[in-house]
């Protein structure tokens, strides 16, 4: 409880501080409106900032997964596009995806098409100007990854002269989250886990003839192998556990290929040890004088 009291109050410290321009404006009116005889009012505007930030952080605090999902996720996302479209230009610049002809002149920067952000990336749509190539841009991606604080990035081409950059802005593999419940049993994909951008990690075109009856001897043969028999006919509600034997539990047997070339390999193996102590003694019995 004082951990979340104590990350509240840095979150409402930190936050009302990055807004102290939307502060000053909230001072100046304020003023106004109290020399103009609206106090009520004036104190309102006094303390919007303020409150509003006092609000997030306990809320936050409380329910997180509710926050992020609801207010938290989207004011990132929104920062994160206002920062590249605001930037651009010198990132690019600095990451080396200007050129120019002339000193005089202004640099030909690398055109951004589109910025977009789904969850915890951040995906940039980057067409090379004259002079550039694709592999000019993939080799900026690092760079401008470092330059925008994202912690990982991959590029694709989409198209000629335009590359599609992939920025993971936050690691989510070492935090902990809150499992989905499947609503459906999927048969064409299996999801795996999450990878760093925290978007889910499936397994795509699979072609799985799964049926409820599968899971059925799946469950009943784990728990027949890991307890006993009569658990696996309890769980499944059999009354007689020949029934869950015979038609549930799967057997671990050997395929009939397989066990003939095993035969032939021990009886060739024991015919050759026969042979070869034969022949051990009769040199050991060596030659007889007449």
């Amino acid at each position: 409880m004082l951990r979340r009291l104590g990350r509240a109050c840095r979150r409402f410290v930190s936050w009302t501080i990055q807004s102290w321009r939307t502060v000053l404006v909230c001072l100046v009116i304020g003023n106004v409106l109290v020399i103009a005889d609206h106090e009520a009012a004036g104190v309102v505007v006094f303390w919007l900032v303020p409150a509003w930030n006092l609000i997030r952080a306990v809320w936050e605090a409380v329910s997180p997964l509710t926050y992020e999902t609801a207010l938290g996720g989207p004011l990132r996302r929104r920062a994160w596009r206002r920062r590249v479209r605001k930037g651009w230009d010198r990132v690019a610049e600095r990451c080396g995806l200007a050129s120019r002809r002339n000193i005089d002149e202004p640099p030909t920067i690398s055109r951004l098409l589109k910025v977009q952000t789904s969850g915890n990336t951040l995906t940039l749509r980057v067409r090379a100007a004259a002079g550039q190539t694709v592999d000019d841009l993939d080799r900026a991606v690092e760079a401008i990854a470092t330059a925008f604080g994202a912690e990982s990035a991959e590029s694709r081409r989409v198209g000629p002269g335009v590359v599609e950059m992939v920025l993971a802005m936050r690691e989510l593999l070492h935090q902990p989250t809150t499992a989905a419940v499947p609503s459906e049993l999927e048969t064409e994909a299996v999801t795996l886990g999450r990878r760093s951008d925290g978007s889910p990690w499936r397994l795509e075109d699979i072609d799985l003839d799964v049926t409820p009856h599968d899971f059925r001897r799946t469950v009943a043969t784990q728990v027949a192998r890991a307890t006993t028999l009569a658990n696996a006919t309890a769980l499944l509600g059999h009354a007689d556990e020949m029934t869950t034997a015979r038609h549930y539990v799967q057997r671990i047997s050997v395929a009939p290929g397989l066990r003939m070339v095993i035969d032939q390999l021990v009886s060739q193996a024991s015919e050759e040890a026969s042979g070869s102590g034969k022949g051990v003694a009769d040199t050991t019995k060596g030659p007889t004088s007449a």
